[in-house]
């Protein structure tokens, strides 16, 4: 997931994917927002993405988009294992080009579960 503008996308870099999960996340700035990404991961084309959200007033989660049949294991090196990793990354950016000098992100309630056993 990233933020792209004044939304919120979901993408795989490797595979060409992106697609808008929140098309303006502003009037939810200092609420919670929920994400869910379950993901069968694979290294042939049976894996499949399916990409949730939750937003404030919502009940539940409504699914935003799947992607059914890609690869979604692509190990580079020196990783022969698949692992998760989430912060803010914007190493391009400056002040001297214009660029904001603080941005705050909060993470709460991170899990990874496997859906498989049960």
């Amino acid at each position: 997931l990233m933020t792209k503008r004044n939304s919120i996308a979901f993408r795989s870099p490797i595979l060409g994917l992106q697609v808008s999960v929140v098309d303006d996340f502003r009037p939810h700035i200092d609420k919670w927002m929920h994400f869910r990404v379950d993901v069968s991961w694979t290294d042939d084309s049976t894996g499949y993405y399916k990409v949730s959200s939750k937003l404030p007033g919502e009940t539940r989660y409504t699914l935003r988009e799947t992607y059914e049949n890609v690869k979604t294991f692509h190990p580079v090196n020196p990783a022969d294992f698949g692992y998760l990793k989430w912060g803010l990354y914007r190493p391009g950016q400056s002040l001297e080009k214009g660029d904001v000098p603080t941005r705050i992100v909060q993470h709460d309630d991170i899990r990874v579960l496997d859906l498989s056993q049960g």
